[in-house]
């Protein structure tokens, strides 16, 4: 399966959609549609305020836990799932920002050859694509446009009922004396609440349509090498260089991003697991307890991490597969090909000892 016009649509929407937040270590650029990176200090100074605002919400998070643990704050039940929550979303879109900032110009490049490859490969498919209905497409923009809306539901309806790390921190750890005076401190801090939100919305946007259009694209490419490895020994001479060509482009490309993908892929299913469990358990068992629009998100996570898992999963199994059977099929043409150097060589050997032998009987 190629990628289509449609899935690339959705990088676009994404890019649109984040053009008035600052520059990030990965990006995606319109004009030029390829992964952009950066990494010089001064385009992040920016990125590196959010991240600040980011790790102050999560810090706050951690010490309301940590008070609840030794007895010197008491948060309800609603309370202390919702800060579980949301600490365990910021610190894996933390985390996930330290990654790309890692490995920025590896997974830009390792992309944007990517899709030069499978655009060589499958030059004739792409011109004639386009036809069945694209449902990876339809999906990748549906989320791209209900996240949109998560990005003001969410912490406007945290802030107005105390579910946010300020208010919480306010209510419980703020002496009832200075309490007063803290509105003045904690009420302005509010707003970095749609800071973090734009900041997590956008790095899951663009890891869920990088990630399949990654993936799409790889397992296009080693499909096609696997196919084209048939009747790779009856083709002629261009052909088999030009093949070669492509099969060591790949191997670049991946041992390009190998670093990124092995930590990515570790993070993902550790967070994924946990997602799965706990969000899946607010959405069936405490949909009366969390006040609506708020509980809202809990269910459209618990829905986007099956759908990633159901999506991304058989790919990547593909992936194996394919990359299996294509080094199956070269490591039998490498021992045949051994086999008839061995051939050779033996009867090189037997007739030369016949030939010493007549010569001997003579």
């Amino acid at each position: 399966m190629t990628v289509t016009p449609l899935m690339w649509r959705a990088l676009d929407n994404f890019a649109k959609l984040f053009k008035y937040m600052p520059k990030f270590p990965l990006d995606w650029d319109i004009p030029s549609q390829t992964l952009v990176s950066y990494k010089n200090s001064k385009n992040l100074f920016f990125w590196k305020l959010l991240m600040f605002s980011l790790f102050g919400a999560n810090s706050l998070y951690i010490i309301l836990l940590l008070g609840q643990v030794f007895g010197s704050v008491q948060l309800t039940f609603v309370q202390l799932l919702i800060s579980i929550l949301f600490l365990g979303l910021g610190l894996f879109i933390k985390l996930l920002e330290i990654l790309m900032f890692s490995f920025t110009d590896n997974v830009s490049q390792s992309i944007n050859s990517l899709v030069i490859l499978e655009k060589q490969i499958h030059f004739k498919k792409l011109l004639t694509n386009g036809q069945k209905l694209d449902i990876i497409g339809l999906v990748l923009n549906g989320m791209i446009g209900s996240f949109a809306s998560y990005t003001f539901i969410v912490p406007t309806s945290s802030a107005y009922m105390q579910f946010d790390a300020y208010s919480l921190t306010q209510i419980h750890l703020v002496p009832l004396a200075f309490r007063n005076v803290s509105i003045y401190i904690i009420t302005p801090l509010k707003v970095t609440l749609f800071i973090n939100c734009w900041i997590i919305i956008r790095t899951l946007s663009l890891t869920v349509c990088v990630a399949t259009l990654s993936a799409l694209m790889i397992t296009s490419c080693i499909s096609s090498l696997n196919n084209k490895a048939r009747i790779i020994a009856i083709s002629g001479r261009a052909k088999i260089s030009k093949y070669f060509l492509e099969y060591d482009s790949c191997q670049i490309i991946l041992h390009m991003a190998a670093d990124f993908t092995t930590q990515a892929a570790a993070l993902f299913l550790f967070y994924a697991f946990l997602f799965c469990i706990i969000y899946n358990f607010v959405a069936l068992k405490m949909y009366r307890i969390i006040p609506m629009p708020l509980f809202l998100f809990f269910p459209a996570v618990a829905l986007l991490t099956l759908h990633l898992v159901k999506l991304l999963l058989p790919i990547m199994i593909g992936v194996s597969e394919e990359s299996n059977e294509l080094r199956n099929k070269w490591r039998r043409c490498l021992v045949s090909c051994h086999d008839k150097r061995d051939d050779k060589q033996k009867n090189f050997h037997q007739g030369f000892m016949k030939l010493l032998k007549q010569q001997f009987r003579l």
